[in-house]
């Protein structure tokens, strides 16, 4: 199995297609608000860094502090009361974390989410194969900086040199940088390939199956 025992996962984008979810909700805001609504492909660009800055991306230039601390809290109840209504995991997640437990590995999850949405979403679709979640839950700092993934590797009976994180973004990568942990990038999430690539994204995978391989490579 190699020098890495604990395998922590991104969650929005690497486990689960959550996009058309957080669209909903973002434009159910931006709607009642009268601003014009944002495409899929937008929300989606803008993802990684958690809702407050999803939010500040999105809305209209010009939008007062206290209306976007507004619009936040808006976008956030519109998320919570639908949380899966479009969601799915991505073709290949389920049978991959399964095999990760065949293999002897330990696994979590670490999101930007807050926690509670983070710990429903698990138990929904993940039950049995996630051994270890955490989200955004003060007084921990969301990814990139490495506070929640020190909590899940410690609740996976580790710490972070047992650990590679696995996630579709370059946010996960500065946050495995900031860990001094290797990453592993999967392209079928939030991001271009090619952006991936001019982020220093250099262990790419294309399809969860690959997963065993990188991971032989990066324990060499």
């Amino acid at each position: 199995m190699g020098k890495y025992q604990l395998i922590l996962f991104d969650l929005d984008g690497t486990l689960l297609d959550t996009l058309g979810d957080l669209t909903a909700a973002m434009n159910a805001m931006l709607n009642r608000r009268g601003y014009p609504e944002r495409t899929r492909d937008e929300v989606k660009n803008a993802l990684g860094y958690g809702a407050k800055r999803l939010v500040d991306v999105l809305l209209p230039e010009g939008v007062g502090e206290d209306e976007a601390k507004d619009a936040l809290l808006e976008y956030k109840k519109n998320y919570a009361a639908k949380t899966i209504a479009l969601t799915c995991p991505y073709p290949g997640v389920k049978a991959m974390l399964r095999e990760a437990h065949e293999k002897g590995y330990r696994v979590g999850v670490v999101s930007n989410k807050p926690e509670g949405q983070v710990l429903t979403l698990m138990a929904h679709f993940f039950p049995e194969t996630v051994e270890a979640s955490a989200g955004d839950k003060a007084p921990y700092r969301t990814k990139p900086a490495p506070d929640n993934l020190v909590r899940v590797a410690e609740m996976l009976g580790g710490e972070l040199a047992d650990c590679v994180l696995v996630g579709d973004s370059e946010a996960d990568l500065h946050t495995a940088e900031n860990c001094s942990i290797p990453s592993i990038i999967v392209t079928w999430g939030f991001r271009e390939e090619a952006d991936l690539i001019k982020a220093g994204a250099k262990n790419r995978i294309h399809k969860p199956s690959e997963l065993w391989d990188a991971l032989s490579k990066i324990s060499v």
